[in-house]
């Protein structure tokens, strides 16, 4: 899987996602990500950007797990509406 982004302000993004079964219950994803910012986002630096990347491939992770656990386990988890 590949998809390249580009936006406002000149950011462009390819993911490549390769995905392997270890088991039938099991797969391991290996994601790989070349970006390239320019303009204001640009001035933040390595670190920063590096620092939201992170955040946001856990957010990723989680949000991809939860979706991917047989449905009943899902529905445990789902916060109960008063």
């Amino acid at each position: 899987m590949e998809e390249i982004h580009e936006g406002p302000e000149k950011a462009s993004a390819t993911i490549t996602a390769q995905l392997s079964e270890i088991s039938p219950d099991v797969t391991n994803v290996n994601v790989r990500t070349e970006l390239t910012i320019t303009g204001k986002v640009a001035q933040f630096g390595r670190g920063a950007i590096s620092d939201v990347s992170g955040k946001l491939m856990t957010q990723f992770a989680q949000n991809l797990e939860q979706l991917l656990e047989p449905s009943a386990k899902r529905k445990k988890k789902l916060p109960k509406l008063i």
